[in-house]
Parts: C-alpha cells; sequence; structure tokens
C-alpha cells in the first residue's frame, strides 16, 4: 500500500499538530518544558512531543509522542479529535516518522516512540500505515528502541499480529468503562471490537512464550505486554464501579497497566478517619485481589531497592519502604518556560515489619534542585530521625 500525506505543511508543523493532539494518550507523562540549547552546553528540552514513561526497573526514559494522524472517521463526543471538531489537521507519512525517531535517537533525545492516530478513512488503512511505520523502523532503519502502538479495533487481525511482532507493547484503548457509556458517547464503536484485539494480542504473548521455550530464536511478540485507557469522569460510574472495570481487565487480559493506589492492603481500600483515637478500618474490601495488589507492591519496592530506581536514594538496609516519586509542573501557559515544579516523594512500609509508617511529603520550587530526588533527601533525613528514635527507644 502506498500513501502520501499532504505536502504543503512542514514536518515540524506536523509535529507540532501532533504531538498537541497526541497528550490525551496516558501511555507516559509529558514533561512540558520547552528548554532550547543556548549553543554551549548539551541538549534541549524543546517540547516536541517529549514524554516520560517508566521501565519495569524504575527507570525513567524518554518517548516521542505522536498521532499517526489526527484526522479521524468517528465522531466521540469526549475526543479532541472527533471529526465534528474545528481543529487543525494533519498526517505524516510513514517515512516522516521514521525520519523523527531516528533523528530525536541520535541526538538522545528519545529511547523510544509512542505511536497512536486518529482513523483515516477505515481501521484497515490506519492499521497498514502503523505496521509500515514500525516494520521501516525496525527493518530498513535497524531501531532497537522501545516501540509502543495503539491497536486499532477493528481492523484486520493479520495487521495486529504484524504488529505485535516489531513493538514492545501495545494497547486498546477501552474508551469507557461500560457498554452503555460506548454507546451513548461513542455510537460509531462498539465493545465487542475493542475487546477482540485485547483478546487477540493477550493469546498471542502466551503462545509466543511457548514458541519461545521450543525454539529460543523465534520471534518475539508484544513482550511488554498491553495496557488499555479508558476515560472518567464522562459517564456515572462510582469509584468503585470504575475500580471493579479495572480489576475485571486484569484479571481477563493480563493487563500490564496499574491505576489505583490500595496496594498495601492486600487490595483493600482504607477508610479514612480525621479524630485520634477513632477506630480505623477498611472502607471497601477485596478492591483488588491480593494477587493483583502484590505485583503492584513488588514493583513499587523495585522503584526503591533496584539501583536504577528513581527512589533509590531511599534505600535502607534495616527498613523495607516501597515507594513513588513525581513532579507537577505549575505556570501559566503551554509556552510559558518559567514555571516552577512541585516535586513530591511517597514511600510505605512493607507488611514485616512491627513500624508501619506513611511517609508523604511535597516541596514547591524544586525544579532546579534535583527535582523528586531532592524531596526524597528532605524526607529520608526526617525518617532516618524517626528511624534512629525508635530504635533507641527499643533498646
Amino acid at each position: 500500500m502506498y500513501y502520501k500525506a499532504a505536502e504543503e505543511m512542514g514536518i515540524k508543523e506536523k509535529l507540532g499538530i501532533l504531538t498537541d493532539a497526541a497528550k490525551y494518550d496516558v501511555a507516559c507523562t509529558s514533561s512540558g518544558v520547552d528548554r532550547r540549547g543556548d549553543g554551549k552546553g548539551m541538549g534541549n528540552t524543546e517540547l516536541g512531543g517529549i514524554c516520560h514513561s517508566f521501565s519495569s526497573d524504575g527507570r525513567c526514559i524518554s518517548l516521542l509522542k505522536i498521532l499517526f494522524t489526527n484526522e479521524c472517521i468517528y465522531d466521540c463526543k469526549y475526543c479532541i479529535n472527533r471529526k465534528s471538531n474545528d481543529v487543525p489537521r494533519a498526517s505524516f507519512t510513514p517515512d516522516e516518522v521514521c525520519e523523527l525517531t531516528m533523528g530525536f535517537y541520535k541526538r538522545n533525545y528519545i529511547e523510544g516512540l509512542f505511536l497512536s492516530s486518529g482513523i483515516l478513512y477505515n481501521p484497515d488503512f490506519t492499521m497498514e500505515l502503523i505496521c509500515q511505520t514500525i516494520y521501516k523502523l525496525r527493518r530498513e532503519h535497524g531501531f532497537q528502541g522501545y516501540i509502543h502502538v495503539k491497536a486499532i479495533p477493528g481492523a484486520d487481525p493479520m495487521l495486529i499480529q504484524k504488529a505485535g511482532f516489531f513493538a514492545d507493547r501495545m494497547s486498546v484503548n477501552l474508551e469507557l468503562p461500560t457498554a452503555d457509556g460506548l454507546r451513548q458517547l461513542a455510537p460509531n464503536k462498539h465493545r465487542k471490537n475493542i475487546l477482540a484485539p485485547m483478546r487477540q494480542i493477550q493469546n498471542g504473548i502466551e503462545a509466543n512464550k511457548n514458541e519461545l521455550v521450543l525454539y529460543k530464536k523465534a520471534p518475539y511478540f508484544v513482550p511488554a505486554g498491553q495496557s488499555t485507557q479508558m476515560i472518567i469522569g464522562a459517564t456515572p460510574e462510582n469509584d468503585y464501579q470504575l475500580m471493579m472495570v479495572a480489576e475485571n481487565l486484569y484479571q481477563k487480559f493480563g493487563l500490564k497497566r496499574v491505576f489505583y493506589s490500595a496496594f498495601v492492603n492486600e487490595g483493600n481500600m482504607v477508610k479514612p478517619y480525621l479524630r485520634n483515637g477513632e477506630e480505623g478500618g477498611f472502607w471497601k474490601e477485596n478492591v483488588f485481589t491480593p494477587e493483583a495488589a502484590g505485583r503492584v507492591l513488588d514493583g513499587l519496592y523495585q522503584v526503591v531497592e533496584h539501583p536504577e530506581g528513581t527512589a533509590h536514594e531511599a534505600y535502607r538496609a534495616d527498613y523495607r519502604l516501597a515507594g513513588k516519586t513525581g513532579t507537577a509542573e505549575i505556570k501559566d501557559s503551554k509556552e510559558d518556560t518559567n514555571g516552577t515544579e512541585l516535586g513530591w516523594f511517597v514511600g510505605i512500609s512493607g507488611a514485616d515489619t512491627d513500624k508501619p509508617l506513611l511517609m508523604v511529603m511535597m516541596i514547591e520550587d524544586v525544579k532546579e534542585r534535583g527535582g523528586s530526588r531532592y524531596v526524597i533527601s528532605k524526607a529520608m533525613a526526617g525518617f532516618d530521625v524517626y528511624n534512629k528514635g525508635e530504635a533507641e527507644h527499643e533498646g
């Protein structure tokens, strides 16, 4: 298949439109910083679609996050790129995506690509373009970095299968938590068309594991697993219903994405209370299965314990901590380069201690002070005093 995008628009103009249009896919967290190099130092942080995701060992990795096109045949009421919305439209060609990815990679801006898309003409046409793009990256350009692509619901299963052998991760957007919500806000989309590629990817991953046992040189199929995304707030589901939908997807499709924080208590959500002496308890039980909660907690332990984890500075040999770091930008507009940055760190003790602890710290204006690492140093200074005092008290 041959496809040629309109040539009157330059690649940088397309990049501006299609990185902005991709920000609603929550596969990663955008830095939002636009700081040009001064010609003396090394590197810059132009806004051109650079965002961040996290590897299984807690490392933060940079991705080029773009849409192939923001043209779309659908008119989903919640989507900025719906066909009835008056927004600038653009489409890349496979060669343009390859050019951008390889150029950014060689300049050490990125370690991988996140590629999503609106629906151009029909699902098969769009999925074929995505397949062409990642095929060219892998086979013609020799790109071995991380690739995450969206599987297009309704596309030919052979195209989904083909993409799975070139991508590290694939995702299919669930769109909305329930079939009723989908009928209300996205009447052109159907639940079965969304779940079918999710099931195909899950089955392909399992089959590939067996193939690799028999044939060590068999190609990998979606080795980093699959994820999904759903719109929250557009339909009236309560938090409990949303979490049940997520847990059902984890159990039935083996998803890798996790959105909630009730991990320490074997899947139960703690009841909040304010008065000193008031008895605590669980607000809702079995929000997650103990197995799912345990998997997430293990990942949070790695954030602290792995040498390349983002919170490894919080590691203490005599007290096991799980943790999570983060930053949030405070600025007047997307173009503002003088905004401040909030940094935060959350640490929780494991279940195997008689000194349980929840530690939360947020510090303003950490932009030039090391980001969340600055927060960790302050939080752990307090923790060390606390831990020493407890030890002396016990002694």
